[in-house]
């Protein structure tokens, strides 16, 4: 959806939403990611007690 959205400039057509809505998922699915590496990390290296 966002080739088809770049190819038919969706932004200087004012339809944005073409590209929005994929480009939130992406965003998400790296947030997503990155806390499941960030869980990992700490299973894995737990924090030291003193």
């Amino acid at each position: 959806m966002l080739y088809w959205a770049q190819n038919q400039q969706a932004l200087q057509t004012g339809t944005a939403l073409w590209s929005l809505a994929p480009g939130l998922c992406v965003a998400l699915l790296g947030v997503a990611f990155a806390l499941v590496n960030y869980a990992f990390d700490e299973i894995g290296n737990p924090p030291c007690a003193p």
